[in-house]
């Protein structure tokens, strides 16, 4: 199956690179594809969609299992998951998945049409170090999908279909602490990717703080 890894990837980390490769152990896993946000549900401030892209490219860049998708421009409007997943099942039909994190389920009451998506689609949701999951969010999400939530220890016993909540190794930096040091001027290795890396000096992003 294709993993779609939304988000905005503001930058683009190590951290977003290590879990795709993390993921793509399973061998029902074929791809971790990432799919930037084109036009944010929340009107956040974000780097163009073509500066994204091109790191995520240059991030991914010799990874034979990783990959970037242009589904949500491909869709346009503004990007709300149940529409992109729409979108990838009239491509795909049930042989792909959605790969969100640990947030994303403690939130999922907040997404656009989210009994739908828990009902129609595969969805694999990431742990993060020091998150903890809701404790009424699990039985919710059994309740309005139908449908049993796995939890999965074992990367290598993952199998997409359904709704799982998969551990992952805690990798602790985020998009938000990457755009903070690169305003203050501070050293970025094992941060980013190296070419991600001269990318955004190359052509001076998040000089100031945006959101997102």
């Amino acid at each position: 199956m294709i993993g779609f890894y939304g988000g905005s990837f503001n930058p683009v980390h190590l951290g977003h690179i290590e879990v795709a490769r993390f993921l793509c152990k399973s061998p029902f896993v074929e791809k971790i594809c990432f799919t930037p946000v084109y036009r944010h549900a929340f009107g956040k401030k974000l780097a163009s969609f073509e500066d994204r892209v091109n790191m995520l490219n240059l991030a991914v860049k010799g990874e034979e299992c990783l990959c970037v998708s242009l589904a949500e421009k491909e869709k346009g409007g503004v990007s709300y998951t149940v529409d992109l997943l729409a979108f990838l099942k009239e491509k795909y039909g049930d042989d792909f998945f959605f790969l969100a994190g640990a947030d994303s389920l403690n939130s999922i009451e907040s997404w656009k049409d989210w009994q739908t998506i828990l009902s129609l689609y595969n969805i694999v949701f990431t742990t993060r170090g020091g998150l903890e999951i809701r404790e009424e969010i699990i039985p919710l999400v059994e309740r309005v999908s139908g449908k049993r939530v796995k939890f999965v220890d074992n990367v290598r016993l993952l199998n997409p279909k359904g709704i799982n909540v998969v551990k992952v190794p805690d990798i602790p930096v985020s998009s938000t602490e990457a755009r903070k040091m690169i305003a203050e001027g501070k050293d970025l290795s094992g941060i980013l990717h190296p070419d991600v890396i001269s990318y955004i000096y190359r052509k001076k992003l998040y000089k100031e703080k945006t959101n997102g």
